[in-house]
């Protein structure tokens, strides 16, 4: 697929890129009573979003010339950070480090082909670090009603076993059965967002980084009612070229983590 096929359909994605200067760690309690677990797995993905094998990432670079520059770290270690007050930016503060193997061990039941995100953890950690809406210079009408609401988005992104930063990736969810990229959303009430974040101006978050200013220009449209407190899943639809609409969704039905190593595009 062709790479303007993948701007339009990464979208959010680059928002999810971590850059975590001074973060914090999550101290919510690990499990509680009725904890939710989404299951899910991990897939290193090409340009087009679609999967490369495992047995392919196996081989040395040499043997995969077109994906010589791809990292896929065995164990990779799995981010999840909050974005406090925004649905969109890099992450902020540290809630999780998860390991997985590429396959299990003897004694592990996580892997990188199957794995679980203890969504009560989450939810509890993301309210830990919500706050009312941070406006920024790309925002046009971006507005949050009732106003004291308090929110948060996760982010995720890989890193080296060992290293405190990510590595260069975008890494999100993705619905295998729709193709559409989904993220969770923390509000602390029932609310309603509505308004535009448009990234084709400068001036910004995007503007640090050239390569995701240069593949993630578009405008993204809100117009979401939440009705309760909580962990909310939202998705993000082609509404046009350049152009994505936002809005609450139901859990995805075949939910993938997706790691696209900026080395990709280098094939």
């Amino acid at each position: 697929m062709a790479i303007l096929d993948t701007r339009r359909r990464l979208s959010l994605a680059a928002l999810s890129t971590l850059a975590l200067p001074g973060c914090g760690t999550g101290i919510a309690t690990w499990n509680e009573p009725g904890d939710e677990t989404l299951r899910t797995r991990l897939e290193f993905v090409d340009t087009s979003l679609a999967p490369i094998a495992h047995d392919l990432l196996r081989r040395p670079f040499a043997e995969r010339p077109r994906m010589r520059h791809v990292r896929a770290p065995d164990p990779i270690e799995l981010l999840f950070a909050a974005v406090p007050g925004r649905l969109a930016g890099p992450g902020a503060e540290l809630l999780l480090r998860q390991r997985l193997r590429r396959d299990a061990g003897m004694m592990e039941t996580e892997s990188q082909r199957s794995f679980g995100i203890n969504l009560g953890y989450m939810r509890r950690s993301l309210d830990r670090f919500a706050t009312a809406y941070l406006p920024r210079a790309e925002d046009q009408g971006m507005r949050v009603d009732p106003a004291p609401t308090r929110l948060a988005r996760l982010a995720l992104a890989p890193a080296e076993p060992g290293q405190v930063q990510p590595y260069p990736a975008i890494t999100s969810f993705i619905d295998r059965d729709s193709g559409l990229e989904h993220f969770l959303l923390f509000v602390d009430r029932p609310c309603r967002l509505t308004g535009r974040i448009d990234l084709t101006r400068t001036g910004t978050f995007t503007d640090a980084d050239p390569e995701m200013r240069r593949r993630f220009t578009g405008s993204f449209d809100h117009a979401i009612e939440l009705p309760q407190a909580g962990l909310h899943w939202l998705v993000v639809a082609p509404a046009g070229e350049r152009q994505w609409r936002v809005s609450r969704a139901p859990t995805p039905r075949s939910p993938v983590v997706f790691v696209l190593d900026a080395g990709a595009r280098l094939g």
